[in-house]
């Protein structure tokens, strides 16, 4: 874009630092806009349907298409699952950079996340969609796929209450002999003690029995949870008595510690060891079964926190394998212990849903120098990353007389993972002082946040009638660049190139056979181009990269 103006180079730093006044302001709330310096190779990243645990990755590619670096470009994902080769990039101007995004799959779920962009003002942001699908590779769960909360623990009661009754005699007598005895040897989950022995009667001699992870005392001793191997642990006698039909938690001032276990007469608190299989065992009850007495209820969020600590061990896996076995149902919290982040609550009243959002842009956001009449974009990026629909009002705050503003005031709804760019278009028109635009973006639920946009002038007075039409090729330029008019020129005419401060960095002087300009000693950056031929005065711009 070239503006023309009668004035000569000495007023031109003057009128350079001047602020303006943006007028004509629209905001757009759409997917697939690209129109600001920041661009990607791709606004959606399809990876297919991967098993557990299996990795793709794909590259993508992040373009700086302004005249200067950007430094401390953020990357983050809305989903832990995917993966980045770099959270943190310089991109030269004029340039790219490639980054990695990996999907390794926990769950299987159809994954709709993001990959959110941002950088420092006034470049934006940016979001590309991520899409993909895990599948777990053994079919007992085939009934699970993309299946959450309520529906998800229907799906899992009805396959594990499938099952064998074993009954209280033949449970135990498979527990010693088979379920949990390693090397002719039982161990005590609570202290740790060993015993060789694989009967009841063995059992009894040394002193162990066999616990019940959910207290029987709470269901009356009934079957089939009173002979669930799922939730049957081999205990020293004393330990068991110990926990009696106590609840879980963290002791803090015991009265009994034996072998990493603690309780104070009113709950108990498993050794280190025991802890995620107890917590896993127990989301297993609950579901099959039900949360007898609200027992389980007010320990839920301990619980989750300890299977979360303390992952299954490649012991829990075979003891899991030999229990299914012999009762013919499986643990699908040993299997897969990411079903326990797919439901909110397991007993009693489901929470109300989590209500979150990220708004990413700058702020304040400064276009710094700006020429008359040029138009430019900011992009936001609004993110739910919560579980439930919220609602938002964007509106502007004490428009000024010279913008166009009326028609931002709306609102709008964006559904749980759902994304959307809010992209901001200002147009100087004036010449004016101390600008600054604000607008008001409220969430249901949250404060309010104010969003702030300032600029400066680059622009000058124009002859509407005489004007010279130049230009430079090539621009962007590194070298050399040449200059034509769509008039003849009178020469000598001089060249000065301004930067955005509007200082004169460079001059030069043409004649009829020299048309050609040596950049190379200027920095990377953007410069505003004069050339004076005595009589008209016109102005372009050129990015030296």
């Amino acid at each position: 874009m070239a503006t023309y103006v009668q004035n000569q180079s000495s007023n031109f730093a003057r009128f350079m630092i001047k602020k303006i006044t943006v007028a004509a302001i629209a905001v757009f709330m759409a997917l697939g806009i690209n129109a600001q310096k920041l661009r990607v190779s791709t606004d959606t990243v399809k990876y297919g349907t991967l098993f557990k645990y299996v990795t793709s990755g794909v590259n993508i590619t992040i373009y700086n298409d302004a005249p200067f670096d950007m430094q401390g470009v953020k990357l983050k994902t809305t989903n832990s699952d995917f993966t980045l080769s770099d959270t943190l990039v310089n991109i030269p101007a004029m340039n790219s950079k490639v980054v990695n995004v990996k999907f390794r799959p926990r769950h299987n779920v159809d994954y709709n996340n993001e990959l959110i962009i941002s950088t420092q003002s006034p470049y934006g942001a940016y979001n590309v969609h991520l899409k993909g699908t895990g599948f777990y590779s053994n079919t007992y769960y085939s009934t699970t796929q993309n299946k959450w909360e309520g529906d998800l623990m229907a799906a899992l009661k009805a396959k594990i209450s499938s099952a064998n009754t074993l009954g209280y005699t033949v449970v135990r007598d498979q527990m010693y002999a088979y379920v949990d005895n390693n090397n002719d040897s039982v161990e005590c989950v609570y202290i740790g003690r060993k015993a060789k022995f694989n009967t009841r009667a063995g059992a009894v001699a040394e002193d162990f029995t066999a616990e019940h992870n959910f207290p029987r005392s709470k269901y009356t001793s009934q079957d089939p949870m009173f002979s669930d191997v799922h939730h049957l642990f081999p205990a020293d006698g004393p330990a068991n008595t110990r926990r009696s039909d106590d609840p879980f938690g963290i002791v803090t001032s015991p009265v009994w510690m034996v072998g990493g276990s603690l309780s104070d007469n009113q709950k108990f608190e498993p050794r280190n060891e025991h802890k995620g299989t107890a917590a896993r065992a127990m989301f297993y009850f609950v579901t099959r079964y039900q949360d007898y007495t609200n027992f389980f209820d007010p320990q839920e969020d301990l619980l989750r926190g300890w299977a979360a600590q303390f992952p299954v061990t490649p012991k829990d896996s075979i003891r899991h394998e030999r229990a299914a076995q012999v009762q013919g149902n499986r643990n699908p919290f040993t299997d897969h212990p990411e079903f326990i982040e797919r439901i909110s609550n397991f007993a009693g009243t489901a929470p109300t849903p989590v209500k979150k959002y990220e708004l990413t842009y700058s702020q304040p956001v400064n276009f710094g120098y700006v020429s008359l009449n040029e138009t430019i974009n900011y992009v936001a990026v609004l993110t739910n990353t919560g579980k439930a629909a919220v609602d938002y009002t964007l509106s502007a705050i004490n428009p000024k007389p010279q913008t166009n503003v009326s028609a931002l005031v709306g609102s709008f709804t964006i559904q749980p993972g759902e994304t959307k760019r809010l992209v901001f278009s200002f147009t100087a028109k004036t010449v004016g002082t101390n600008f600054t635009d604000s607008f008001s973006f409220k969430a249901q639920g949250f404060n309010e946040t104010i969003m702030a946009f300032t600029a400066n002038v680059s622009g000058l007075g124009i002859n509407e009638a005489a004007r010279t039409n130049i230009s430079l090729f090539p621009n962007p330029a590194n070298a050399a660049v040449t200059l034509s008019a769509d008039r003849a020129l009178n020469y000598p005419a001089t060249v000065n190139f301004y930067d955005l401060a509007g200082k004169c960095v460079y001059s030069t002087v043409l004649n009829e056979s020299f048309t050609d300009i040596n950049v190379t000693t200027l920095i990377s950056g953007c410069y505003f181009v004069q050339v004076n031929d005595g009589t008209l005065s016109s102005i372009t711009k050129l990015v030296k990269f």
